[in-house]
This record gives structure tokens, C-alpha cells and sequence, in this order.
């Protein structure tokens, strides 16, 4: 993942806090389900791909990490984050976010896939969010509920999102000016 890959670069290390990644870049991976992907032309679920699980390497550097995906995306989200290890958070917690109202952006040329999406509706999200965490870091998964990749997130979701980032310790940025 490009984001992953450039987060503790010598040029964003000592300036970003957090990173929120929508979707295949969660840190302990959730390993995709087969045939993820857009639909082909004719509708039909994309070929599947090779889905072999690599030894990861953490990250060198500090940072929160927030990760949202789709249910429908992934086989399973893991019971536990190595991230949240890292920064000794106690056990998650789960909570529920409840959308009356449907997400703005959704692929309306291939909506009708469930892994790839449906069109934008409202829903339900649960929040794992790993509590009291080392130096005031925030290590959270948001799995939205009956969801696939590109259905976009919901009014409630995203501000749950957003309260999650502004609670994270932060200060980089200010201190390497």
C-alpha cells in the first residue's frame, strides 16, 4: 500500500501522527475475500487472485492507524492487532454506529456486486476500537456492516471516524518546524 509504504519515510516520519486506511491496508492484514475486485464487464465476480498470506513487517515508526473496510470485503477481521500490541492497548472494545442516512459516493457504473458494492445506502458499522493505548495512540477498525468496497461512508460512520483521529496524541508536525 503506497500510503504504508511512504508513512515512515525520512520525509513524513517525523510529521504524521495517524493514518485512517479505507480498505487492504490494515496493519495485522484481513485477508481479502476470493474474487475481490470490481465485476467484469459482464457482471460476472472478478477471477481470483493469489492470496498468499506474507510474514508482515511492521512499521519503524510511530503512528495511530484507524481502519475502515466493508464487511464484505474481507474473509474476517482478525481478533487481535499487532499495532495495538505495540503500543500495549487494553482488549478491544466493540460499539456500533447506526446510519439512518446513506454515504455520498458509490460506483454507480458497477454498483450491484455486494464485494464490490451496492449503491449507497444506509447502515450499520462496528467499531473496534483498542482503548488506553501507549503514548496516546489510537489503533481502531471500523467494519461497515452488509458493505462492500466502494459504497461510501456514511454520514454517522465518517464522523465517528473523524472523533477517533482528533482523539489521537499528535504534535509532530508542530514540533519539527
Amino acid at each position: 500500500m503506497t500510503s504504508r509504504r511512504l508513512v515512515c519515510t525520512d520525509f513524513f516520519a517525523d510529521k504524521v501522527d495517524g493514518m485512517l486506511s479505507l480498505s487492504g491496508g490494515r496493519i495485522g492484514q484481513a485477508p481479502f475475500v476470493d474474487n475481490f475486485g470490481p465485476p467484469m464487464a459482464d457482471g460476472t465476480p472478478p477471477p481470483s487472485r493469489p492470496r498468499g498470506m506474507a510474514e508482515e513487517t511492521l512499521p519503524n515508526c510511530d503512528f495511530s492507524h484507524i481502519f475502515a473496510i466493508g464487511e464484505y470485503e474481507i474473509e474476517s477481521l482478525p481478533d487481535s492487532s499487532p499495532w495495538a500490541q505495540r503500543y500495549q492497548c487494553d482488549a478491544r472494545e466493540q460499539t456500533q454506529v447506526i446510519d439512518t442516512e446513506p454515504g455520498w459516493v458509490y460506483d454507480s457504473g458497477r454498483a450491484g456486486f455486494p464485494v464490490w458494492g451496492m449503491e449507497a445506502r444506509p447502515g450499520t458499522a462496528a467499531v473496534y476500537e483498542y482503548p488506553n493505548c501507549e503514548d496516546g495512540r489510537v489503533v481502531a477498525d471500523v467494519v461497515r456492516l452488509d458493505k462492500g468496497h466502494t459504497e461510501g461512508l456514511e454520514p454517522n460512520v465518517t464522523e465517528r471516524i473523524v472523533e477517533l483521529i482528533v482523539s489521537a496524541s499528535g504534535g509532530k508536525i508542530q514540533s519539527s518546524q
